[in-house]
């Protein structure tokens, strides 16, 4: 009989212990098998531990680091901690963070607060106003920043709760770089500025203050009223000027020019 040699369990006929066996076609049987296989020990999107220094955020470097949530989303802190007590509050550090906050252990709100281990979970606000949320040990002053962040990516509905005025298309509270495709309504509350304007076989209503219609704007042109404005070197197609002339320089019609030489002609005797 040949044995194994270089390759250990292994041989042309087969392997025999007390609790393995393989036969000559490859059969095997066991008394037990068990797998392993790495795995990811992180549960929470991000696990906090300690040291002498602060808190320690695996596979983040520094001492009591800065991280990053945005608002909207759902996140999971694990807490691998042994004398710290976490806790989640305001900037201002005197009171706990507005939101709903629970613990593993089945607590909810303020009494998730101060736990040493288990997992931690919660959700930012889409309208969270506060930009800094501080993590800290209870009682002491090691703490770290979280900083809250606009979200990036898709989403069902976008809040801009800053209140800066546009003039231009690089002022105001919200600033687009690109293109803005909007398949449904636009409603405006102020002044809409537009440099071009381009409407492809759809017609924009525009409305008073009152609700009703101005005029609309489609691919054939506009049925705005224009009011109170100067035309320089333009050639005007199919208009209608309805209104009789008060200055000098006024557009006249037709009704007021006819009207006009039929009282010169009486005056005059011709």
């Amino acid at each position: 009989m040949k044995n194994a040699t270089n390759s250990p369990y292994q041989s042309d006929f087969g392997f025999n212990s007390p609790g393995f066996t393989v036969d000559a076609q490859g059969n095997i049987v066991a008394t037990s098998i068990s797998l392993s296989t790495a795995t990811n020990s992180l549960i929470g999107d991000f696990e906090f531990t300690e040291n002498q220094l602060g808190f320690g955020i695996v596979g983040i470097e520094g001492v009591s680091p800065s991280i990053n949530l945005a608002r909207g989303e759902s996140y999971t802190l694990e807490l691998s901690l042994s004398t710290f007590a976490f806790e989640l509050v305001k900037a201002s550090e005197s009171e706990y963070v507005d939101f709903t906050v629970n613990h593993s252990d089945g607590s909810t709100g303020n009494d998730a607060q101060g736990k040493t281990s288990g997992l931690l979970s919660f959700t930012i606000p889409q309208n969270y106003i506060d930009d800094t949320i501080i993590y800290r040990n209870v009682g002491s002053n090691t703490k770290g920043t979280i900083n809250v962040i606009d979200p990036v990516g898709l989403f069902s509905s976008v809040s801009v709760t800053d209140i800066i005025d546009s003039n231009s298309p690089e002022t105001g509270s919200l600033l687009v770089s690109g293109g803005v495709g909007i398949k449904q309504n636009l409603t405006v509350g102020g002044e809409l500025n537009i440099s071009n304007l381009s409407v492809y076989n759809e017609t924009i209503n525009v409305l008073a203050s009152d609700s009703s219609l101005l005029g609309t704007i489609d691919n054939q042109g506009s049925s705005i009223p224009v009011k109170d404005t100067t035309i320089i070197n333009t050639s005007l197609s199919s208009s209608t000027i309805t209104t009789t002339p008060t200055q000098a320089n006024d557009i006249t019609n037709k009704t007021y020019v006819d009207s006009t030489v039929s009282a010169l002609a009486i005056a005059l005797g011709t």
